[in-house]
């Protein structure tokens, strides 16, 4: 994420049931959050998150209990914020991540 009120405490490279993700672990605006970028192509492993994203929603949003989960195709990724923040919040962090080029 670009946005100044994210800082990054920790990122790793591992896998979530043998799906290769980079983890990376930060605050964003003083409330602890972790992004998790894996490719498109696992979307299968989200069927209604991957229903809507290919319907064209830029952003989808659920909640799990007291945490917030947004998720946000990035070129060829996607990239998903966890935490225990209002959904406007998490969707402000997702639009400050950038394709690489």
């Amino acid at each position: 994420p670009a946005s100044a009120q994210f800082t990054t405490a920790g990122a790793r490279l591992c896998h979530f049931s043998d799906v290769p993700v980079a983890l990376i672990l930060g605050q964003y605006e003083r409330v602890p959050v972790s992004l998790v970028v894996f490719k498109q192509s696992e979307l299968t492993h989200f069927p209604q998150a991957k229903r809507r994203l290919e319907s064209g929603d830029p952003i989808v949003c659920s909640r799990t209990g007291r945490y917030q989960f947004a998720a946000r195709l990035v070129g060829d990724h996607v990239v998903c914020v966890i935490g225990e923040a209002p959904r406007p919040q998490l969707e402000e962090l997702l639009k400050t991540v950038a394709k690489s080029s």
